[in-house]
């Protein structure tokens, strides 16, 4: 077994991994931004309604949990590429 090919094949796998997360990455997070405008919207035009002012702010949490999880996978494809010892700036990471 030839281990370059190994590593090859490897660093293509993480490669098609990486530009999969990039292009999600890149439609998420325009969204995660009109996410939050409509949010604040929606609580600026609750009217003092209790109601309408929890429901906007259990949005906005689940909208910052949402932006937590895009970084923190972005964060983990890039410590699990140094940790195997692969130059992660290849991957337009």
């Amino acid at each position: 077994v030839n281990i370059n090919n190994n590593k090859e094949g490897i660093q293509a796998l993480l490669l098609r991994v990486a530009n999969i997360v990039n292009f999600c990455l890149t439609l998420l997070i325009p969204v995660a931004v009109i996410a939050l405008i409509v949010v604040g919207f929606q609580y600026i035009t609750s009217g003092g309604n209790p109601e309408a002012m929890q429901k906007a702010k259990t949005n906005l949490l689940w909208i910052v949990i949402g932006i937590l999880a895009i970084v923190g996978a972005k964060s983990l494809i890039i410590f699990v590429l140094s940790a195997l010892g692969i130059n992660y700036s290849l991957f337009g990471l």
